[in-house]
């Protein structure tokens, strides 16, 4: 069993403006490479690559199967792009920033629009996109996704059903406790489009390896390694035991859960 990040973080000013991305990192196809293929069986740097998705900085990691491994990645990686802002400026785990008209006149034709594919809503089965003008929507919103993949024989993967339950899974154990944890102001103004519960893709891996995309978290996951090398550590318990699990899920709780993760209001007795 396989995790992943690819989490996107806010840069700004020593003076605590916010710092349009493409004015230091390239665009995806030009992503900068952290590291060497030296050592890894995957074909991949060993610790990550980094670019400009929009207004924030995205990050991509190779897939793991070492959790510690995965956050020191994670650290060289944010190291490097750091060193590409100007002096004093620093990187945030914020998940909503207010962003700066003149600045989205200016930018590129990739930066001038919501780059997203489609995402899955898991208790509704259904595609979906927010429809938002990025040249007129005053905020951008961050994700600390989380990727697992298996087998084409997990069962966590045998159908949509499957996923959308193991999905269901994730924001039980996942997306309950991480809006329990963090119920602050941005969060609240991120849910209104992005990271809402149940967001997830149903992804194809390099070499044809299949897997989730589980796309509540916020990049708050990152506020302290041991908060996402737990949260990894969830994810991937979820997926090996999905067969246990699976039968014991009430679909009773579908709409009390996404009433709690959406508006960040999670009463304890759900945890």
């Amino acid at each position: 069993m396989m995790v992943g990040v690819d989490p996107e973080f806010f840069a700004f000013s020593k003076a605590g403006k916010p710092i349009p991305a493409w004015k230091h990192f390239p665009k995806k196809e030009e992503k900068i490479k952290v590291g060497t293929d030296e050592g890894s069986e995957l074909g991949y740097g060993p610790s990550g690559w980094y670019f400009r998705d929009g207004y924030s900085l995205e990050l991509n990691t190779p897939p793991e199967t070492c959790r510690a491994r995965m956050g020191n990645g994670i650290r060289a990686t944010l190291k490097e792009a750091r060193r590409q802002l100007p002096e004093g400026s620093y990187i945030s785990t914020r998940a909503t920033i207010r962003v700066n008209e003149r600045d989205l006149k200016s930018a590129p034709p990739d930066c001038q629009v919501f780059g997203c594919d489609p995402s899955y809503n898991a208790y509704t089965g259904k595609l979906f996109t927010v429809d938002l003008d990025a040249m007129e929507h005053p905020f951008r919103y961050a994700g600390g996704h989380l990727h697992v993949s298996g087998s084409v024989n997990s069962e966590f993967l045998e159908s949509k059903k499957a996923s959308f339950l193991f999905v269901k899974l994730c924001d039980l154990f996942i997306g309950l406790p991480f809006a329990y944890l963090y119920r602050t102001m941005d969060e609240r103004m991120r849910r209104k489009y992005y990271g809402r519960a149940g967001e997830c893709r149903l992804q194809m891996y390099p070499g044809g390896v299949p897997g989730v995309e589980y796309r509540v978290p916020s990049p708050k996951v990152w506020n302290d390694h041991r908060i996402a090398i737990m949260f990894l550590g969830v994810i991937r318990e979820v997926a090996s035991h999905f067969s246990d699990l699976a039968p014991a899920y009430n679909p009773a709780w579908d709409q009390p859960i996404q009433d709690a993760i959406n508006t960040c209001n999670v009463p304890e007795s759900m945890l």
